[in-house]
């Protein structure tokens, strides 16, 4: 299938993300073209590069000849979705450029004038300040939070985190960190007007100061046009999240921004995710959550889950559960202006024994059956992403059936239960007698 005609780049492989997005780990120096590509290296004198980088320019030019780049920079996530007769991100992205104004702002303008352009101007940034983090999920690790970082310190890094990010090197990273922030926000006074989308990430970005240093940078710099989201583990005091609400409504209030979003990070629910996401207590995450669905009806509330061999058997409870906030977000006051809330999916592809594909095939057909039952179907984009749990549902029963990675998972989980004092074969009893 070749790509829609909005997006200038005529080839089989042409993807908007590798052109007009770009994921920044500014506490790290790297960079990569969405989440799921390898990360390359940023000119350590010049962090402004950070979009343009050899590696990423290389791969440009890759798919603007049909190709795809080589398996293991990452775009094999959307080529094995699409193999297996799925819709990937790259897909589902250039579906919505030609049904959506709002994508056709997303593509660089460099392209407009020249399709052949391989260096471009971002339209889509989201920035990793920092990995401080308040918790220690088990599928994450020091990359991402200060919480592993300190537990590594303790009990030594399990093999499969071997390339992350090591206590020695986390401090030596801290030093040249004030200097990186200086150069960010040098590019941003320059480059912020071209941006339509601004993600902030971490570790836990209600837990750093560099978000209410973002958000007063946004509205001393207004961008009518910008959607601005942060995503939270949720793990925040009821009176920080008051607060820095309240801060964000400013931005909107005053046409700082067209949009603001809080992203929520769940994956399932019960018992199981807490066990997932170490540290999360599920009763104040609700309580954070319910909050935003009835006083910021202004706000666009997503959940964000991470599809993983964990999580399938209990994600269809937190579906029901979100119809029931998303008939709560619908009721008479103000119903006709409040945003409704949404799920974005992600498949783990990391670390490989916590795919969701490892099982015998057909595992948990029963268990997504019901997901894609319970999706919500009013909008384009909702029956994109409808297509998009399916293309999952076909990529897990397309990948093989390893005993080993089963093994390495149980050993894995192990290895949690002796750090954490908790008991994985309690939690998820029907992995057990699985092999």
């Amino acid at each position: 299938m070749s790509a829609p005609n909005a997006f200038p780049i005529l080839s089989d492989t042409a993807c908007l993300l590798k052109w007009g997005w770009s994921t920044l780990f500014l506490y790290s120096g790297k960079s990569n073209s969405c989440h799921r590509t390898t990360l390359s290296e940023v000119d350590p004198n010049d962090i402004g590069t950070f979009h343009n980088t050899p590696a990423k320019i290389e791969q440009r030019e890759i798919m603007r000849n049909g190709a795809w780049p080589e398996r293991g920079n990452g775009c094999e996530y959307c080529r094995d979705i699409e193999e297996a007769g799925g819709m990937s991100d790259r897909k589902t992205n250039l579906a919505l450029l030609d049904s959506s104004d709002d994508f056709k702002q997303l593509i660089p303008p460099e392209l407009l004038i020249n399709p052949q352009a391989l260096a471009v101007t971002p339209t889509m940034l989201e920035v990793y300040f920092t990995n401080r983090c308040n918790m220690a999920c088990i599928y994450c690790g020091p990359n991402y939070s200060t919480q592993w970082l300190a537990e590594n310190k303790r009990f030594g890094t399990p093999d499969h985190l071997g390339g992350q990010i090591s206590w020695k090197l986390a401090e030596s990273l801290d030093k040249q960190y004030p200097a990186r922030l200086k150069q960010f926000w040098q590019w941003m006074e320059q480059h912020s007007g071209s941006l339509r989308m601004f993600h902030v990430l971490g570790g836990e970005p209600f837990y750093q100061a560099e978000t209410e240093q973002a958000i007063r940078f946004w509205y001393d710099h207004p961008n009518p046009h910008l959607h601005l989201k942060i995503f939270s583990n949720l793990k925040v005091a009821k009176s920080k999240l008051e607060y820095l609400m309240g801060e964000l409504k400013k931005l909107t209030d005053g046409r700082r921004c067209k949009s603001v979003g809080i992203i929520a990070s769940a994956d399932c629910w019960g018992r199981e995710q807490e066990y997932l996401r170490s540290g999360l207590d599920l009763q104040s995450w609700t309580e954070n959550f319910e909050y935003l669905v009835s006083e910021h009806r202004w706000a666009n509330i997503s959940i964000n889950s991470t599809i993983n061999v964990l999580s399938v058997k209990t994600m269809p409870d937190l579906l029901r559960r979100m119809r029931v906030w998303s008939d709560q977000r619908s009721r008479p006051r103000d119903a006709a202006t409040a945003e409704q809330i949404s799920t974005v999916f992600n498949m783990l592809m990391g670390p490989p024994f916590m795919h969701a594909g490892i099982l015998p095939g057909g595992f948990f057909d029963r268990e997504f059956q019901e997901i894609v039952a319970l999706l919500p179907r009013r909008s384009t984009w909702e029956l994109a992403n409808v297509e998009y749990m399916q293309g999952i549902w076909k990529t897990v029963n397309a990948t093989p059936h390893n005993p080993q990675l089963i093994g390495a998972l149980k050993a894995y989980l192990d290895e949690i239960d002796h750090r954490r004092q908790s008991d994985w074969r309690t939690t998820f009893p029907w992995l057990a007698g699985v092999s």
